[in-house]
């Protein structure tokens, strides 16, 4: 297994597919020494509540202060605002409607051409739902490497 997601007390395993699951790189049109970086990581058919479901997990983390993918090893990217979240396309899609409360990515390593993230937070079970009610979650995964 290359990794798995736990939201609550439920866990799903990593679809490893690099077709699905990668952490994503590419330069700046108007700052090539700086990478722009997006995390996508689908998991496999589970059980959620009554609901079967295909997690994914995708966190645009935007623009870095690095030209060197392996100088990335130790970076944290914290999220705290909901809103801010949405905005720039961050998605935790269980049931369709979840959101991140916040969350905590950090970089672990890089071996052979892939990355080891981890992700820990909350995500709100339905943004529509008032008062919002959140799940705790962590996802530990290693995720090919893919230029574009």
């Amino acid at each position: 297994m290359k990794g798995f997601l736990r939201i609550g007390d439920t866990a799903f395993e990593l679809n490893d597919s690099a077709l699905y699951s990668k952490a994503l790189f590419y330069l700046d049109d108007e700052d090539i020494d700086h990478y722009i970086m997006a995390i996508n990581a689908l998991f496999k058919l589970g059980l959620y509540g009554d609901e079967e479901v295909y997690p994914e997990i995708s966190i645009y983390v935007g623009k870095t202060d690095f030209n060197d993918v392996s100088s990335m090893v130790g970076m944290v990217i914290e999220m705290n605002d909901t809103h801010i979240s949405r905005k720039k396309g961050d998605v935790a899609d269980i049931l369709g409607c979840e959101a991140f409360d916040k969350y905590k990515t950090k970089i672990l390593e890089i071996e052979n051409g892939e990355m080891h993230i981890e992700v820990s937070g909350q995500i709100i079970k339905d943004i529509d739902d008032w008062p919002r009610e959140t799940e705790e979650f962590y996802m530990d995964v290693w995720l090919t490497i893919e230029y574009l």
